[in-house]
């Protein structure tokens, strides 16, 4: 899996390098719907790359301008080649996030917290809110819809925050935001409990290493 120019990797105590909850995550995604777009996309007789670049610029510009505001920033869209359209859409997802902030009350409390568990040697980069008064994990996505994997990686960062937090207790749950690649619409969802979840992410991280070393054999 390539890595992003200036990444640095999760580590252990004793220097030990961990994957990422991401990385974890990505071994076992299941291919086939994004497989069966692309066919489809093909047999149209349209590039699909051209197709998922179009579809994404409203929703990737709403979701920089939502990421921007929970770490305290303003994205400054001024000097922007940005269709009018376009900007149009993602203002509207922008301003409803807006609403939702407002109404929940939303409070960026640690953003981009890099965390490692010893205990089940990983390590990921969260957003901690408070929502509501409580203590939540919130993420951000861009996407057709949500998926068992974006709930399963909230559930990772909640056990990373419950090892190294032990004090601060998630009373506020795990919230998605997601923005819609197509049309920039902005939608919530809230989640009480991911305990399903969770196991679902620890059995995926004891079968990463068991598929390394697997590899190691066949190599």
């Amino acid at each position: 899996m390539p890595r992003p120019k200036g990444w640095q990797p999760y580590r252990l105590a004793d220097g030990t390098e961990v994957p990422s909850v991401t990385r974890v995550l990505a071994k076992f995604r299941d291919p086939g719907p994004l497989m069966w777009w692309s066919w489809n996309e093909g047999k149209a007789g349209r590039d699909y790359r051209a197709t998922r670049d179009a579809a994404a610029d409203a929703g990737t510009l709403a979701h920089a301008m939502v990421e921007a505001d929970i770490h305290g920033r303003t994205l400054v869209v001024s000097a922007m080649v940005i269709d009018p359209e376009v900007l149009r859409r993602a203002e509207t997802a922008f301003n409803a996030y807006q609403r939702w902030k407002t109404q929940t009350r939303l409070v960026p409390a640690d953003p981009e917290t890099r965390l490692v568990s010893e205990k089940y040697r990983f390590g990921g980069t969260i957003d901690s809110m408070l929502i509501g008064g409580q203590r939540a994990i919130c993420d951000l996505k861009t996407s057709r819809s949500i998926y068992t994997e974006h709930l399963i990686q909230v559930a990772a960062y909640g056990l990373l925050w419950d090892e190294t937090h032990p004090q601060e207790v998630l009373h506020g749950g795990y919230h998605i935001l997601r923005i819609s690649r197509e049309t920039a619409d902005f939608a919530h969802y809230y989640f009480g409990e991911l305990e399903e979840a969770a196991r679902s992410f620890l059995l995926m991280r004891d079968l990463f290493d068991l598929d390394e070393r697997l590899k190691l054999r066949v190599a």
